[in-house]
């Protein structure tokens, strides 16, 4: 499975990496912001199997970002 995790605190980013490569969820991708998380997906060669989004982020937040990803 290919995940892409979006969070501006990089801790939360390393916990949520941690636990789901431990759990063998397969690739988890990061991003600090909803700008580069549509640049990833994207520059992707394979499309995500999931998307982990923050909420309260500064500048875009979660749900814009998922209703951006919507439209793509």
């Amino acid at each position: 499975m290919k995940i892409l995790a979006v969070d501006d605190d990089s801790i939360i980013l390393g916990l949520l990496t941690e636990v789901l490569e431990s759990a063998e969820y397969g690739e988890v991708q990061t991003c600090t912001s909803a700008e580069r998380a549509l640049e990833a997906i994207g520059d992707a060669q394979v499309p995500f199997d999931c998307f982990l989004l923050d909420i309260q982020m500064s500048g875009m937040d979660g749900i814009a970002l998922c209703a951006k990803i919507r439209d793509i």
